[in-house]
């Protein structure tokens, strides 16, 4: 679970057992006393128009890492009794939030949020660690970093300063938004895995979002590669998958060409992203907006779930738990 506090609102995710990614959603807050209520789903919505939630977690803090409580499907229910302690097991890291917030004259807003990993590895995968979870690379070789949070506000706030209020006489208001917001994927097994998020709207049609991911070793730092996992003929084996899995995705048939149906770069074929991570129960691979497809095709997720691969996932490799 990652879980952290924004004032007294709860933000975060969590796994279930099946490998679901479920959000902590409003209203999930903590007081002064350490009530907390924890609102687990409620960004979806069904057929009649409701929102869906998972579960209501409410408790109290009994120690710095112990909550007691009963959990509910719904407000109705008498619910079933629930701990929820904070355990980092072998094969796992220790990892705080940053996180900060600010929203200028209400049309200027910023959101920056990314764990932090305290020093518990030699120092350079730990400061190698903490730079990419607190930068991104953009796609014309500039890079931003937040990782000095109140800098990253004022840089922000004083870009809309000079790029439109300066000029609002003439060119009206424009409403502008940046989000970077990391998250730990995994955590488990000698492998940490992220993923980060970066968007940008600056008052135009569409805004701009860019998701990278990755994988580490706990036990060197460096960062995991599918070779170190995979064996065999795995680059043909997965790239026939993963174009099949893309087709279904779009409801195209197999004899369908991806050029002929608003997808680009694939003049030689298709081709897998190394943008990729482990998850608990697959790896998962993302092609960001307007790397394959139109904007309008959103972020691209393939994923190739554990027994999909079985035969090509190498025993001496930290993915061998998942041949257990």
């Amino acid at each position: 679970m990652n879980l952290f506090k924004d004032g007294v609102n709860l933000k975060g995710n969590y796994y279930s057992e099946e490998g679901e990614l479920i959000n902590i959603c409003k209203p999930s807050w903590i007081d002064s006393a350490g009530n907390i209520t924890i609102t687990a789903g409620g960004d979806q919505i069904d057929e009649a128009g409701n929102l869906v939630y998972k579960g209501i977690f409410s408790g109290r803090f009994v120690d710095s890492s112990t909550v007691l409580g009963k959990w509910k499907q719904n407000k109705k229910d008498k619910g079933i009794d629930f701990i929820l302690k904070e355990l980092y097991p072998q094969g796992s890291l220790s990892f705080t939030f940053k996180s900060g917030q600010y929203n200028y004259k209400k049309l200027a807003k910023i959101e920056i949020e990314y764990p932090f990993l305290e020093s518990v590895l030699q120092s350079s995968a730990n400061d190698s660690i903490n730079k990419f979870l607190s930068t991104v690379k953009l796609d014309n070789g500039s890079e931003l970093n937040f990782s000095d949070i109140d800098k990253s506000i004022n840089e922000f706030v004083l870009k809309y300063q000079n790029e439109v209020e300066k000029f609002a006489s003439v060119t009206g208001r424009r409403y502008y938004e940046s989000q970077f917001k990391g998250s730990i994927l995994f955590n488990s097994e000698g492998i940490i895995s992220f993923e980060k998020k970066y968007l940008i709207y600056k008052g135009d049609a569409y805004g701009y979002t860019l998701t990278t991911l990755r994988s580490y070793s706990i036990a060197t730092g460096q960062e995991i590669k599918p070779d170190d996992l995979l064996t065999g003929n795995w680059q043909t084996m997965l790239t026939k998958m993963g174009e099949e899995k893309l087709k279904q995705k779009f409801n195209l048939t197999q004899g369908d060409k991806l050029s002929d149906n608003g997808f680009f770069g694939f003049k030689d074929g298709f081709f897998l992203t190394g943008n990729f991570a482990v998850t608990s129960s697959g790896l998962k691979f993302i092609y960001s907006e307007n790397e394959i497809a139109p904007k309008s095709f959103g972020t691209i997720e393939i994923f190739f779930s554990f027994t999909e691969i079985e035969s090509l996932i190498r025993d001496d490799s930290l993915l061998s738990f998942a041949l257990d």
